[in-house]
């Protein structure tokens, strides 16, 4: 199982992007959480890896309204399961 941090950095708040994420993470049955941060949203997801790099290449191109700069994933292997299901945290 892999674990990843990513940040993306652009026009992503105010444009429904937690919302977008929970429903890609959900459809690849993704785990973890997204949450605004003062730069930009940080997602941290866990699953196996085509999932993980379809849901990366999902965000990239972000929800409708969005303009994303910039998207910096951070890989690291888990041996446990942080979470329970796919979440928004504010």
């Amino acid at each position: 199982m892999l674990r990843c941090r990513i940040f993306i950095k652009g026009r992503v708040h105010g444009v429904g992007f937690r919302s977008y994420a929970k429903k890609n993470a959900d459809e690849l049955f993704l785990k973890g959480i997204v949450r605004n941060t003062r730069d930009g949203v940080e997602i941290v997801v866990e699953g196996y890896e085509p999932s993980i790099d379809e849901f990366v290449k999902r965000i990239r191109e972000g929800p409708r309204l969005s303009y994303v700069d910039d998207v910096n994933v951070l890989k690291q292997n888990a041996s446990a399961s942080e979470f329970k299901d796919f979440n928004i945290n504010s």
